[in-house]
């Protein structure tokens, strides 16, 4: 029994249960890394989460700029359990501000294929842009990936969480977001430009 993870260790995909094993936790956050039960080579990511934007996440795969995503549970408490393809071994998060040209303008075109269907990410910074770790030499898609869809959702129908952090030096964000406000591409596009700047 693993006591230091959460008790979930299954998730269901097209009708059949996937047992799996945690390694460990991510950064001290409900995100925790882990492999199938029956094949240690399968690693997945898996999250808890008050909200998750599902269909953004999937519209982004299509497109090749996110992991791809197994399984979303719902749980009590309206706790959802996330369950995505783990490909830390290909891309790792920008840090330090360190967002070049060819990646500002690999997210620019992410975002705007998002918007194009509608929805938007909802929380645009360092830890949630992945780059190749053999580094980025163009602006193709296939060098960046977008994590972490907990905001995301229909534009202007999706909403900021009540608690949200704002006027905070180290996290920059839109002067007229506002706590439980709704999420524009707009923002999306200004906090892009803020990590740039």
């Amino acid at each position: 029994m693993q006591v230091k993870f959460p008790f979930y260790t299954t998730y269901t995909d097209r009708g059949a249960s996937h047992p799996f094993v945690y390694k460990e936790q991510i950064d001290g956050k409900r995100v925790f890394s882990a492999h199938l039960q029956d094949n240690p080579k399968d690693k997945i990511i898996v999250k808890f989460s008050c909200h998750y934007g599902k269909d953004a996440h999937k519209i982004a795969h299509a497109y090749g700029f996110t992991p791809k995503l197994q399984a979303v549970e719902c749980y009590v408490d309206s706790w959802v359990m996330v369950v995505m393809d783990d490909i830390s071994q290909q891309f790792h998060a920008i840090k330090d501000r360190q967002l070049t040209e060819n990646v500002y303008k690999a997210v620019e075109k992410a975002l705007a294929l998002l918007y194009a269907d509608g929805y938007v990410h909802g929380n645009i910074r360092e830890m949630n842009i992945r780059v190749k770790r053999d580094g980025v030499d163009s602006e193709d898609l296939g060098d960046i990936i977008l994590v972490d869809f907990d905001w995301a959702g229909k534009e202007n129908t999706i909403r900021y969480p009540s608690n949200i952090t704002l006027g905070h030096s180290e996290l920059p964000r839109p002067e007229d977001i506002d706590c439980g406000g709704l999420i524009s591409s707009a923002h999306n596009d200004q906090m892009l430009e803020l990590l740039y700047t």
